[in-house]
């Protein structure tokens, strides 16, 4: 509880007491006459105090002010100008503030980089480890000036060096550092090695530091560190590693790591249980965190895992369905040989072998339709979309065949003697003309089922509605196709099979069907039972 001298100086100081106010900033600075220290109040009334002239109060800031404290008051550029007086004093503490601050992203715009870097290096030069650190780091930061790597080594030896008596100037002035800040240490330390030994101690009890704190990054950079392993998982050449390998200690902390969703850890983790060298060799965890990283959005893991799935594909369309999606992942991901393997294994959309069927599925296009005609009309546009054949096109359900990828075409169910295949979605058309496809069929009836106005029946019904579309679209195709009879590729056919009827379907249909003639352009559109046209 605060004294009654403290709540009389409070009173004086309110009303412009400069000596009250300066013995406020001194009760809340030490935690003097029952006041709780408090440097933000601290900092407040010593502020009061220099605006009514009180200039010894500029010493007691830059000495006892903590740097977090003055970025977060309003007194900032005061306390900036404060630390500067300081550091031409020959303060170490002030020149270490001020050179924290200026070269910080939130930096006043009056700071001095000139002379934050001037007094980083003298700091150094007097055995200041955490200077040289910042300096080291800073000059890493900056590849538009060039620093000779002499100077970048001796910074790192410097920097590896701790103070005598453990603490440096700037100690009981500045917080402890947080894991980025130890790991960023680190990594300045062990990129600039120079195969010093004691460089390299210092930067790997760093990271330990770091890793123990239970952060994934750094656990990562260790595990690399003791597997001798870049970030890509691949094992460093002899002129590149620093140190001597340990697989186990690697396992140890990849695996804390991974167990907190990092990525390129799971990845690391797999490349490790893959090495021959390593004692537990095991393809199985291998797998297993290959598995992990991939669905992490690893994008190297998602191609590996999607070439090794496909190597142990089997006979079934799932399998070959999981392998190309990994790859297909990959490939968004930005790994170009998952995109070049992808390409490989999944065949594209056969183009239409006649441009006559690409004008039946554009006048399908554009004709008003109904009920199964409806249905059919667009089968007709996937199949001239995707390039299927005449059962494909007949039995293939859009909403099960469609994935992120591709379209997996399997009517072997209606058809015995068709082959499962993939088709890979690669233009906005076919992307446009699935999507309107199921949601078409969304809902619908299934193949063969009893009844209702969508029900697209059996084989015959279906050749009868399809034959009944293109004989629709036969007068447009007239004027857009003369004379196709006299040069189609269907010339010198020796007798072309009748498509088969349900009379009970469609009996007028049946009528139209059988007027059709076999010079007619229309011919060449026909789904025969033999197949698409030559």
């Amino acid at each position: 509880m605060a004294s009654r001298s403290f709540l009389a100086a409070m009173q004086r100081a309110r009303c412009g007491d400069v000596a009250a106010q300066i013995g406020l900033g001194k009760a809340y600075l030490y935690g003097h006459d029952g006041a709780a220290a408090n440097q933000q109040s601290a900092l407040f009334w010593l502020a009061r105090a220099e605006q009514g002239g009180a200039a010894c109060v500029r010493r007691m800031i830059w000495e006892d002010i903590a740097l977090d404290v003055a970025r977060r008051s309003l007194q900032a550029d005061l306390v900036l100008a404060c630390y500067a007086e300081g550091g031409r004093a020959g303060s170490s503490v002030a020149r270490w503030r001020y050179a924290q601050w200026a070269l910080a992203p939130d930096a006043r715009p009056q700071s001095d980089r000139a002379l934050a870097l001037a007094w980083l290096r003298e700091l150094a030069d007097e055995g200041h480890a955490e200077a040289a650190f910042r300096l080291l780091a800073w000059l890493r930061a900056q590849p538009a000036q060039p620093t000779h790597a002499d100077e970048l080594a001796r910074l790192a030896r410097l920097a590896a060096v701790p103070p005598a008596g453990g603490a440096g100037p700037a100690a009981g002035g500045t917080e402890a550092a947080d894991p980025p800040g130890l790991l960023a240490q680190a990594e300045a330390l062990l990129d600039h090695a120079d195969r010093h030994p004691d460089v390299i101690r210092f930067g790997r009890q760093l990271l330990e530091r770091a890793a123990r704190t239970g952060s994934a990054e750094a656990q990562f950079r260790l595990g690399l560190w003791h597997g001798q392993m870049d970030r890509q998982a691949r094992t460093l050449d002899a002129g590149e590693r620093i140190g001597k390998a340990s697989h186990t200690e690697a396992q140890r902390w990849l695996s804390r790591a991974a167990a907190q969703g990092h990525a390129e850890a799971s990845y690391a983790l797999a490349c490790l249980y893959r090495n021959r060298h390593f004692t537990r060799y095991s393809v199985g965890l291998a797998d297993e965190a290959l598995g992990k990283a991939a669905a992490l959005g690893h994008a190297e893991a998602q191609y590996q895992l999607g070439r090794r799935l496909w190597r142990r594909r089997g006979v079934d369309l799932a399998s070959r369905l999981e392998a190309s999606a990994w790859l297909w992942l990959s490939a968004r991901n930005g790994v170009t040989q998952a995109d070049d393997m992808l390409r490989r294994l999944i065949e594209p959309a056969r183009p239409a072998s006649q441009r006559q069927w690409d004008q039946a599925a554009r006048y399908v296009m554009r004709m008003s339709l109904s009920g199964p005609l409806r249905l059919m009309g667009m089968r007709v546009r996937l199949a001239h979309a995707f390039g299927l054949e005449r059962n494909e096109m007949m039995w293939l359900d859009p909403l099960q065949a469609r994935h992120g990828h591709c379209l997996a075409v399997d009517v072997s169910a209606a058809c015995s003697r068709a082959r499962p295949r993939l088709i890979l979605l690669d233009s906005a058309l076919q992307q446009r003309v699935l999507a309107e496809a199921c949601t078409l069929f969304r809902g619908g009836p299934k193949a063969g089922g009893a009844g209702g106005e969508g029900d697209e029946g059996g084989e015959d019904d279906r050749l009868a509605r399809l034959d009944l579309l293109l004989e629709l679209a036969r007068p447009r195709l007239r004027k857009v196709l003369p004379g196709a009879a006299a040069n189609g590729p269907g010339c010198g056919r020796t007798q072309d099979r009748q498509p088969a009827y349900n009379a009970g379907s469609d009996t007028q249909s049946a009528a139209r069907g059988a007027e059709i003639s076999h010079d007619d352009p229309a011919r060449y559109l026909h789904f025969t039972h033999s197949g698409w046209p030559d």
